[in-house]
């Protein structure tokens, strides 16, 4: 299964990089394959060639927050947000304003959560729970 290298991974391929371990060792240590330990330390060093891993594991958050924007569709598409801007109202659920558009409903949550929390009061249920 793939998992992500984690904080505590990055520290152990910091850890033995220090100390000089050969990236097979790291990579038994931390159950992962040496090629994608390998990736990790040419991603995330620095202009200098060294590994630290607060600055490595800000840039792979980066990196993971920055690769999903192509692909978020009301995000990219400035008609589009302000279509369901002008549609959203405590009458009409995100199901149906999705359905007009021929988007899932959750993609509406999922902006709504993300980028427009203003708008969470035009909810049908105005921000309460069942």
């Amino acid at each position: 299964m793939h998992t992500h290298i984690s904080r505590d991974d990055r520290i152990v391929i910091a850890d033995g990089l220090r100390r000089k371990e050969t990236l097979s060792f790291i990579a038994g240590r931390i159950r992962k394959d040496k090629g994608s330990v390998s990736r990790e330390i040419k991603r995330n060093k620095n202009n200098k060639g060294e590994y630290f891993v607060p600055s490595a594991n800000r840039l792979a958050r980066e990196r993971r927050k920055n690769s999903k924007q192509k692909y978020r569709l009301i995000e990219n598409d400035i008609n589009l947000s302000r279509l369901i801007e002008e549609k959203l109202e405590p009458l009409v659920s995100p199901e149906v304003i999705a359905h007009e558009f021929g988007i899932h409903h959750q993609t509406v949550y999922f902006w709504l959560y993300r980028t427009r929390l203003d708008l969470l009061p035009q909810l049908p249920q105005r921000c309460r729970k069942r």
